[in-house]
């Protein structure tokens, strides 16, 4: 599970695995005037295809397991990602500028931010299995 501490206009401002360290963050924000909203993003598993089109969703990673061995034996090429399929774009010290579903949403992004001098990275999807 990840909590995601947003501000009243949709930025989010911190990535947090643990209850008590969202709260605390978003304590103090709220400290220095600003509006904070908490969204809880459940962890998930999803299958893709070779396209990059969503094929299953699990619940845990034997489920996952599973079904990526009989598409294996379909000779289909699946890829399993571990939770959902946002690409981030951070600043050189971490901080979240941005979440995209798309690569190339998060590429545009990223380039007018590094028009601006900022230095960026994009973390993609993590992925578990690649078959």
């Amino acid at each position: 599970m990840r909590i995601l501490v947003v501000d009243d206009v949709g930025n989010i401002l911190g990535v947090f695995s643990s209850e008590d360290e969202a709260y605390n963050f978003a304590k103090e924000k709220m400290k220095e005037g600003k509006k904070i909203h908490l969204k809880v993003q459940r962890e998930r598993l999803l299958a893709l295809d070779k396209k990059g089109k969503e094929i299953g969703e699990f619940k845990n990673v034997e489920e996952a397991y599973e079904f990526l061995k009989d598409k294996v034996k379909e000779g289909e090429k699946v890829r399993i990602v571990i939770g959902n399929k946002d690409f981030y774009v951070t600043d050189d010290t971490g901080n979240i500028l941005g979440v995209f579903s798309s690569e190339d949403e998060a590429y545009n992004f990223a380039k007018e931010k590094m028009k601006e001098g900022k230095k960026i990275r994009i973390i993609a999807p993590a992925e578990l299995y690649t078959k």
